[in-house]
């Protein structure tokens, strides 16, 4: 039979790049497993690259997995993974819920459904090699929601979770934060009560959606004023330097971009602000709108592994850069569009807050924040040319309107 070769692995890897090879070779090996390939519901790619001291980058990890939450029985989901790890020069196939970095995964939920006749298994999300996050139903209601991750994260990511949850019902903020129930730490498992709701991201529209923004933006303000004592201080100069790496990074994987880059760069050094200074408020870590949930007039906010005292400028940039990536509707959005949804939501932010936000600093770290999530997209296989093209322009349109002489 003849093997289908029509996947097109990171189309924005040039055929003359040197990583396209092993790219080529890795989609010759999911045709074969696949054979004639469709489109599933899902698919996570990461490419996982090294920078050398001699300035090269060299590829250390990839997987890309095929996911889909069609089909019936108690746990409708299917998952098979490619990965492969420079060390070995292997790569390997996994059915889910087999994880080589997530080992105890398996036995658990095979467990969980073999000792409960009446439950049911939601997969939220699957980051293969990372963590896993699922909904238990039983009987018809939601029972909780477990986390898996590695054994070397779940245990903080637990601790923290448990501080905001108990700030947030003390300090009566606007909306809810799902409470910790329980720790098993021998298996990487953290377990949480489920909240009812939708997703934000899923219910946002490019056209119609500025007064979800709006509330949006008065709920992150309401965030930011929680006192929450404990969590670490964001290390701004490793992110300053972070960016730098992420310059690189897009350089290399679209080189006719060096101008660019090198203007990008240029107006950051020259409007660089004391990052190191500043009053720093509790962030969420990763505030975009899929970690919202709504349920009628109730707003919930989940998932604060990352959270931390910061600057909430750099939070702000980082939902605002968020957006076409988080949300479906807004992928096909003009920038034009996304520039007028953002100012909704940085509306309601100044509402609640009561203040006029300081406009440079804000577009010093969208600068930031965009080349971030063009990384991250060319690192997870995010853009067509279309996508990538508009990405451009937006650090363009940002570099035009940054004031390199401002005052930050």
């Amino acid at each position: 039979m003849a093997v289908s070769t029509d996947l097109r692995l990171f189309p924005l890897i040039a055929d003359d790049h040197p990583f396209f090879p092993q790219i080529r070779a890795f989609a010759m090996q999911i045709a074969e497993q696949n054979g004639e390939y469709d489109t599933p519901n899902i698919v996570h790619a990461e490419i996982k690259a090294l920078l050398r001291s001699d300035g090269n980058w060299v590829l250390d990890r990839f997987y890309w997995s095929r996911q889909s939450r069609e089909g019936s029985g108690r746990m409708p989901f299917h998952a098979q993974t490619l990965t492969y790890l420079a060390s070995t020069g292997s790569s390997e196939w996994h059915c889910f819920p087999q994880d080589p970095y997530l080992d105890a995964m398996c036995n658990c939920l095979a467990d969980l459904l073999l000792n409960n006749p009446t439950a049911h298994v939601d997969v939220l999300r699957y980051v293969p090699l990372r963590r896993l996050t699922y909904r238990l139903t039983m009987d018809g209601a939601a029972i909780l929601v477990g986390k898996f991750k590695r054994r070397s994260r779940f245990q903080e990511a637990h601790d923290r979770l448990l501080t905001v949850a108990q700030a947030a019902t003390s300090q009566q903020a606007p909306f809810c934060v799902a409470a910790p129930i329980g720790l098993d730490a021998a298996n990487g498992l953290t377990l949480q009560e489920a909240l009812p709701g939708r997703n934000l991201a899923d219910l946002l529209s490019a056209k119609t959606s500025t007064n979800l923004l709006y509330r949006l933006g008065s709920t992150h303000r309401a965030l930011h004023m929680l006192e929450v004592p404990g969590v670490p201080r964001w290390d701004s100069l490793a992110f300053r330097a972070s960016i730098d790496q992420n310059i690189g990074w897009i350089a290399f994987i679209r080189p006719e971009l060096t101008e660019d880059l090198a203007r990008i760069q240029r107006a950051l050094n020259c409007a660089q602000l004391e990052l190191g200074i500043y009053e720093p408020v509790f962030c969420h870590g990763d505030f975009v709108p899929s970690q919202v949930l709504i349920d009628g007039d109730s707003w919930a906010v989940i998932d604060f592994d990352l959270c931390r005292q910061g600057d909430l400028y750099h939070e702000l940039a980082t939902l605002i850069a968020a957006m076409p990536y988080d949300v479906p509707d807004f992928r096909e959005a003009s920038n034009a569009q996304l520039e007028l949804l953002a100012t909704a939501y940085l509306a309601g932010y100044e509402e609640r807050a009561g203040k006029v936000l300081h406009q440079n600093r804000l577009l010093w770290y969208r600068l930031c924040m965009e080349v971030h999530y063009l990384a991250l997209a060319l690192k997870k296989d995010w853009l067509d040319l279309a996508g990538f093209g508009h990405a451009v322009c937006r650090l363009r349109e940002l570099v035009d309107r940054l004031d390199c002489g401002g005052d930050a």
